[in-house]
């Protein structure tokens, strides 16, 4: 008796004395040996399957797979032929799935004085910046700021106004001679400042006597009279 213990792949066969064996099994294969004595041999054959290997993965934009030297990075399904660890023929069956690199634009408005810190970089002018970071699928995302930086406003007023007038500003009403400074906020959210000169001018009060004749009359401004009175008149 003799043993022959070995394995063989699918689709192959081992051939013993004339006969083709291709599937796992024990044989007891009759034998003649050379003093033309019988003897039989024990086969133990395995035959291995072909082994498939599935593999889904995903890619961010721009990375690669590499496997026996070639560089996978385009969406899409793989069958990749490589031998087994048993000298049989292997598949893998890649799927590769892309993660787009994200695009994000952003307007940002500053006032002036103020900044923005991105990534480190702290910015105060207006102009364009880029950005990379990290997104939720463990990818780049790109995010692009578009800054304006607006400017505060400074307004200088010189005025005049009659006693018992007044200006408002913000809410508030100035009727006395003086300088003031004015804070406010202007159209774009940003401090502005109001430097505001009054000057008041007394009410002049004029005393006038006369007498006219029956039938006429007195005209100051833009009305007339004619009757005994007193009169209080406001001229501008």
């Amino acid at each position: 008796f003799g043993h022959l213990d070995t394995t063989i792949c699918i689709g192959n066969y081992i051939e013993i004395e004339g006969v083709k064996y291709n599937q796992s099994g024990t044989y007891g294969v009759p034998l003649i040996s050379y003093k033309s004595c019988d003897s039989v041999l024990v086969l133990n054959l395995k035959v291995v399957s072909q082994f498939v290997t599935k593999l889904d993965t995903t890619l961010c934009e721009g990375d690669y797979l590499s496997i026996d030297g070639i560089n996978y990075s385009k969406e899409g399904n793989y069958l990749i032929k490589f031998l087994s660890a048993q000298g049989c023929d292997s598949v893998l069956d890649l799927n590769i799935k892309i993660n787009n690199l994200k695009v994000t634009n952003v307007d940002y408005m500053l006032c002036e004085g103020d900044s923005l810190l991105i990534n480190n970089q702290l910015i105060k002018k207006s102009g364009l910046y880029q950005s990379i970071f990290a997104s939720y699928n463990g990818c780049d995302s790109l995010v692009n700021f578009n800054v304006l930086v607006n400017s505060n406003n400074y307004v200088k007023i010189d005025t005049i106004l009659c006693s018992g007038e007044f200006i408002q500003i913000g809410g508030v009403n100035y009727g006395t001679n003086g300088i003031y400074t004015v804070p406010f906020k202007n159209i774009n959210g940003c401090d502005s400042l109001v430097e505001l000169h009054l000057q008041i001018i007394p009410v002049q009060n004029i005393k006038l006597d006369t007498g006219i004749c029956e039938g006429s009359f007195l005209s100051v401004g833009k009305t007339n009279f004619s009757r005994p009175g007193t009169y209080r008149i406001n001229l501008v």
